[in-house]
């Protein structure tokens, strides 16, 4: 992966494809590359693909600092404008979405449509809210090896939630087990300091992230084309968080896939909805 100087911050990026451009913003509040984002090559073609790994993820610069979610739209919107990108396509997981709206309201000039995925306008009944908070609270006290000691032992026992989750029969169980495979391969050869540096960039991704809300601010997204992707059995954002979304933006489309855990682009129908859409989104553009 080429890397970037964006805003202070090196950050590893693909350009690849040729037509028009799409954004992918993925999920997750850090770790290794290959945990981070869910099989987008394989529910968009025929574009230009832009991915990266956001500050603090995967191979992009790892650092203990103090930022906030409108930093990391705000960087979402210097790498387009590194790469030439007047505007784009911009489709946001999870934590990637929640940034993906912080785009759109900050730079709405840059974005020519916006897929939100499994994500929500605001993340505080999430079930992992609480968890996070406390996180937070013992690094404030304690530091961030204290951190990384209580999860220790999640952080080498890591399982996607599709692959746990009895509502995934729908879903390519065969990719999603060996995505786990792999994350266990990584984590296994990875020395533990370099963990420590993942889980540090974590827990930076979580104090941005706990302020989230835009659930008060939708109203200047419904100038763009908004798809909002949700399964009806998420047990990470539950399934009214994109439902509330959806209903929250005027004109936005929403798509719920029948027993779609979090991680919903692993089910066919979420990404068939997804191609589907960007290629009506970007015929619409050229």
């Amino acid at each position: 992966m080429p890397t970037a100087d964006i805003g202070g911050w090196q950050i590893n990026y693909t350009d690849t494809g040729s037509g028009y451009p799409v954004l992918f913003i993925h999920g997750g509040f850090g770790g290794t590359s290959v945990a981070l984002a869910p099989p987008i090559r394989e529910a968009v073609d025929q574009v230009r693909l832009i991915e990266y790994d956001r500050r603090n993820c995967g191979r992009s610069e790892i650092r203990d600092e103090v930022y906030t979610q409108d930093d990391l739209g705000d960087e979402a919107a210097a790498l387009l404008a590194y790469l030439g990108v007047d505007e784009a396509v911009i489709v946001g997981s999870s934590m990637g979405g929640t940034i993906a709206q912080t785009l759109a309201l900050r730079h709405p000039g840059r974005i020519a449509a916006l897929a939100l995925v499994n994500t929500s306008a605001h993340m505080k009944d999430a079930p992992f809210y609480a968890p996070l908070a406390e996180m937070v609270e013992l690094a404030s006290r304690e530091g961030s090896d204290a951190v990384f000691e209580r999860r220790r032992e999640s952080i080498y026992n890591i399982q996607l939630p599709s692959v746990r989750h009895p509502g995934a029969i729908e879903a390519d169980r065969g990719e999603m087990h060996a995505r786990v495979d792999a994350q266990f391969k990584v984590i296994r050869e990875t020395p533990e300091e370099e963990l420590k540096a993942f889980a540090l960039g974590e827990l930076c991704n979580w104090r941005a992230h706990l302020t989230f809300d835009t659930s008060e601010d939708l109203g200047p997204l419904a100038e763009h084309r908004v798809l909002v992707i949700h399964g009806d059995s998420d047990s990470i954002v539950p399934t009214e968080h994109g439902v509330e979304l959806a209903e929250g933006i005027p004109g936005a489309e929403l798509v719920l896939v029948p027993g779609g855990d979090h991680g919903i682009l692993r089910w066919p129908k979420a990404r068939e909805a997804l191609r589907s859409w960007v290629h009506q989104r970007s015929d619409d553009q050229t």
